[in-house]
């Protein structure tokens, strides 16, 4: 491959200083890809590196330098070399061992990549075969005709697309072909499903009525995305595909939701059962496709060879080794993975295969592999987004924190249909549910175990007046509700050394009525809580002379309070912060209001600044009208809907006082009752 002179001087190094020359300057980023698009080899290298870290506001006019870290490390085979990127530095190791030669051409061929992967995880990754108790099989139809109609065969899809038949494609009755023994169960089973993004634009190509046994598609006709995945399923050599626009009868073809509630719940299913499925990360829509689009932003980079001159006389060949792909930029913050069901497609799924911007990823439960040998690895950054495939299925122990992560990761995708946001999560709740105890049950969005603790979420972001509207699938005190991402106040514990984490509440019964009476993992029509709690009336404002408050970071207002705390007869006053999250819009408030709030959770833990810092978190609930119960011993039981989260947080570096002593804190309030109360 040609080089530029100046990566030609620079490549040709001494082993110790002073070499020919020193480093490798650029003016800017600019320089470098102008270099690397004139088919210099080591400024593609480097081009890549930058593209990988850098962002794109200081992408073009930042100089850059490569320079020799002097210091071998000869014993794993090592010379490193540095990448300043302006502000940044990135190590590129030289090794001895020559990497894998550049590429064939017939490896640019996407599909022709998709294959090889496909292929070699078939039969050399024996883990990654179908989960036979993941449970997922287990789901009950949404009517008695549909659940008589699967049978024993309730594995497979209800119809597939036989891509079989030349330019046209036959919408199959699955259950029909197997009855008049067109074809077996086995054969049936060997099928690929598609991931997609639908878009805002209609696209025509849906299935508007159910069939006897088979209809007959011009692919022509079909969206360029359908297209391009016809085409990679036939050259992977499946013979069937599944695509839920053209496999699932569309209540907005037909006017009749009975096929979509049968089928729609087992789409987890069809997914877990599928030999693979082809994500279309790189289109944003149906009629987009993804095939000519995917690899098209990957920097071509190649292992770089340079010499190394010994004090000895003798030179040494070295290779600078290619950048890692990164998973999370060119899947996880694709606009597919946006997509609130891709969640559960694709973590159920035994095989993805992700066709990217930067080329085609396998994403199975043995490995990341980029189907381009030049590239050398995968990089999926953990911390940020968990292989779900080891939560749901992998042998590890399960804390209750892994909910959150899902969940968390979930409420960041959208949907076309808002309804959907419990039942596009159903089949992965099912997976989940296979794996725990069995006093254990589900409860919109949570998990009765913890469900004290997963209570206190709260939004990302300061709702305003153009946030949408609660939904009405799930009560108030459930994530689910709202839309838009969300967090969990527990999950901080993650990363604090938690001293104590408690609830002051007591559940005393759950009541959930599911909207489909035969699916528990759907959306809700009734959810009541009873519970004995403390609750405080406080007075919350946004603008008045004593509370200044300011937008925080994780979308809450922030009051700054002087309060009392008073423990045994002593008292004395210290400085609250004070968080409001609102679960909707209220509009421009002036002045202060009364409230009721239910004390959840009091937490603890040191830190290195503040010494021990104390939060207690509460929920900030109206009243329903019109809903008491039967009067009680205590009184008439009230209920009451969740709008909001309030947490005080008190830092303080007299810890041995407060650890000793154990405050108690009433909100600053003189009164603070326990009482017996419904949420809904």
């Amino acid at each position: 491959m040609p080089r530029c002179t100046p990566c030609t001087a620079f490549a040709d190094f001494a082993e110790v200083p002073p070499a020919p020359q020193l480093d490798r300057k650029w003016s800017s980023r600019a320089e470098v890809i102008d270099s690397a698009r004139a088919g210099c080899d080591l400024c593609t290298l480097c081009w890549q590196y930058a593209d990988v870290w850098a962002s794109e506001e200081e992408y073009l006019k930042i100089p850059m330098r490569l320079h020799r870290f002097h210091g071998t490390n000869e014993r794993i085979g090592l010379v490193p070399f540095i990448l300043d990127t302006g502000g940044s530095s990135q190590h590129i190791d030289a090794n001895k061992l020559r990497y894998k030669s550049p590429p064939l051409e017939a490896e640019e061929d996407p599909i022709s990549q998709a294959r090889q992967l496909l292929s070699r995880c078939l039969s050399s990754h024996g883990g990654c075969g179908k989960i036979e108790d993941a449970g997922l099989d287990e789901v009950i139809t949404g009517s008695q005709d549909s659940a008589d109609h699967c049978g024993t065969k309730r594995s497979l899809p209800r119809r597939l697309l036989d891509l079989s038949q030349g330019s046209d494609v036959l919408v199959i009755d699955v259950e029909a072909w197997i009855l008049d023994g067109t074809i077996s169960v086995a054969g049936l089973s060997q099928y690929c499903t598609l991931s997609y993004r639908w878009g805002d634009a209609p696209h025509g190509c849906v299935l508007g009525a159910p069939f006897p046994r088979q209809i007959s598609i011009e692919i022509e006709s079909m969206p360029q995305t359908f297209r391009d995945a016809i085409e990679t399923t036939r050259r992977l050599g499946i013979r069937f595909l599944w695509i839920d626009a053209l496999c699932i009868v569309q209540p907005d073809a037909c006017g009749d939701e009975k096929d979509w509630n049968a089928e729609g719940p087992r789409m987890g299913t069809i997914y877990h059962n599928a030999i693979c499925t082809i994500a279309a990360t790189s289109a944003h829509n149906a009629t987009n496709g993804f095939l000519l689009k995917t690899g098209s932003e990957r920097i071509r980079a190649i292992p770089c060879e340079v010499v190394q001159h010994m004090d000895n006389g003798e030179t040494r060949t070295r290779w600078l080794q290619t950048c890692f792909t990164d998973f999370d930029r060119a899947v996880t913050s694709s606009a597919l993975n946006k997509r609130g069901w891709v969640t559960q497609e694709q973590f159920l799924s035994q095989r993805v295969l992700h066709f990217t911007l930067q080329g085609v990823i396998l994403d199975c439960r043995s490995t990341l592999r980029h189907g381009h040998s030049s590239v050398l690895d995968v990089f999926r950054n953990r911390s940020r987004s968990r292989d779900v495939r080891e939560l749901v299925f992998g042998k590890i122990n399960r804390s209750w924190t892994e909910w959150m992560e899902v969940v968390e990761h979930y409420s960041k995708t959208e949907f076309t249909n808002p309804g959907d946001r419990l039942v596009a999560l159903s089949s992965l709740v099912r997976a989940f549910d296979r794996t725990l105890d069995h006093a254990e049950f589900y409860c919109a969005g949570h998990w009765n175990r913890t469900l004290l603790f997963d209570l206190v979420w709260m939004r990302s972001c300061l709702p305003t007046s153009e946030t949408p509207k609660r939904l009405n699938i799930a009560p108030t005190w459930s994530w689910a509700s709202i839309q838009g991402e969300m967090w969990f106040r527990s999950a901080d514990i993650r990363n604090r050394k938690m001293l104590l984490a408690t609830s002051s509440a007591d559940v005393l019964d759950i009541k959930l009525v599911p909207s489909q009476s035969d699916n528990p993992y759907g959306n809700i029509r009734e959810g009541r809580i009873r519970l004995v709690a403390q609750v405080a009336t406080v007075y919350i404002g946004t603008k008045n002379a004593r509370i200044e408050n300011s937008l925080t970071e994780d979308g809450g207002t922030k009051e700054a309070l002087h309060l009392r705390i008073e423990n045994q007869g002593s008292q004395w006053y210290s400085e609250i912060s004070r968080w409001i999250h609102w679960d909707e819009w209220y509009g421009n408030r002036t002045e202060e209001k009364e409230y009721k709030v239910v004390h959840f959770q009091t937490m603890h833990w040191r830190d290195d600044n503040w010494g021990v810092i104390f939060e207690w978190n509460a929920l900030i609930v109206e009243q329903v009208h019109g809903t008491e119960s039967e009067p009680t011993v205590g009184g008439r039981i009230r209920t009451y809907r969740r709008i909001g989260v309030l947490r005080d947080i008190h830092y303080t570096k007299d810890h041995e006082r407060l650890l000793a002593e154990a405050p108690t804190y009433n909100y600053g309030k003189s009164e603070f009752s326990t009482e017996t109360l419904v949420l809904v």
